[in-house]
């Protein structure tokens, strides 16, 4: 009988379903808790998309078309035709923003970088540079460094 009482092994079983069976009932005590706020923050949610419309397409260009409407360019002695419609209808402006848009961030980073010490150094072309490719890192989220000048401001100074 003394063995019995001193043998240890299989004590440890007891224990595991304990903490086990306690694990489970924290578990959906916390679901319990839980519910009620994920049920009134998925209904708002669900309301909040419900009102929002997803277009099937992409839009392809109608941000340029906005941008040329209220831009002039700084030199147009050097866009000359070209910054009017051509044979395709598309003008300066759009042909570079399609060109351009192909580039990664951190070329069009670098790009406007050179681009815009020439411009405010007085290179009046780089101006109109500039606006296209302020125009593409606002489209992907690129901050304009700060103590910059935008498009508009540098094309005010020729």
């Amino acid at each position: 009988m003394m063995n019995f009482w001193q043998d240890e092994s299989g004590a440890i079983t007891v224990d595991w379903v304990v903490l086990t069976a306690g694990l489970v009932g924290l578990g959906i005590a916390t679901t319990a808790v839980v519910s009620g706020g994920m049920q009134t923050q998925s209904t708002a949610v669900s309301g909040t998309m419900t009102g929002i419309e997803i277009s099937a397409s992409f839009d392809t260009g109608t941000s340029v078309a906005d941008w040329l409407a209220g831009y002039t360019p700084v030199n147009m002695g050097l866009h000359g035709p070209s910054w009017g419609p051509d044979a395709e209808g598309r003008n300066w402006v759009e042909n570079t923003y399609d060109s351009w848009s192909a580039l990664s961030d951190a070329e069009i980073t670098a790009m406007y970088t050179a681009d815009y010490a020439s411009a405010v150094g007085g290179d009046a072309t780089r101006a109109d540079y500039i606006a296209v490719q302020q125009m593409i890192m606002a489209e992907r989220g690129i901050d304009i460094p700060s103590g910059n000048l935008t498009a508009d401001e540098v094309a005010a100074l020729f």
